[in-house]
């Protein structure tokens, strides 16, 4: 089927939109590291009873590809999400997504350092075109009757999603390495980052508090 990727990222990125407003108002009842426990754990019921009706359990799970899929979970879930979530509830949706954009262009150049794929001159021009209305928006002033954020609060906001970018950005290409080698079925790959994603949110969670991460 034709485009079957570009489909598959479009839809990707529409539902992660439509999912972040529902994160935000979850997240005034809890802290980033309590919503990313909650989902995770949701989503793994969800993807690992899928995955084991749908097909057996591969042998790349105990392998050198599971345990690098284990680590782009808690690089892209673990440590991305989270601190998505955390500059969700200070910056809000709107410039939490804005600076959200800034993945797929981080993911090309990450993949051009790390496995030399190369991108092309439109490419390139579609990386400065996304970095220069990120910055342009980010640093306009707030417009009549918008919430009003104080400046410290807004830098941690905005240091907190550009970690969340970079986290996310990593954390695709590591698990682009392992699946553009090895035929392992998406679904797979998705609950393998998510478990090892959630094991991290679930030791990272024993040693915080409940409130205020």
């Amino acid at each position: 089927m034709m485009y079957t990727g570009e489909l598959a990222a479009l839809s990707a990125a529409g539902l992660w939109a439509s999912a972040t407003f529902m994160f935000a108002a979850a997240g005034r009842q809890l802290s980033p590291i309590q919503l990313n426990i909650s989902k995770g754990i949701i989503a793994s019921i969800l993807l690992g009873g899928c995955a084991v009706a749908l097909e057996r359990i591969p042998e790349e799970i105990w392998t050198m590809q599971g345990l690098l899929l284990g680590l782009s979970g808690i690089l892209g879930i673990t440590i991305g999400d989270t601190a998505f979530f955390g500059a969700l509830s200070r910056i809000g949706p709107r410039r939490a997504l804005l600076i959200e954009s800034l993945t797929p262009p981080l993911t090309g150049l990450i993949a051009l350092v790390a496995i030399q794929e190369e991108l092309t001159l439109t490419a390139w021009c579609g990386v400065l075109v996304t970095v220069a209305g990120v910055t342009s928006v980010v640093l306009e002033r707030s417009q009549p009757g918008e919430l009003q954020i104080a400046p410290d609060v807004f830098r941690v906001g905005l240091i907190l999603a550009v970690i969340a970018s970079i986290s996310q950005a990593t954390g695709v290409v590591m698990a682009h390495i392992v699946l553009i080698d090895h035929a392992l079925d998406p679904l797979w790959a998705a609950f393998i980052r998510l478990m090892a994603a959630l094991a991290g949110l679930l030791m990272a969670g024993s040693f915080m508090p409940k409130q205020g991460t």
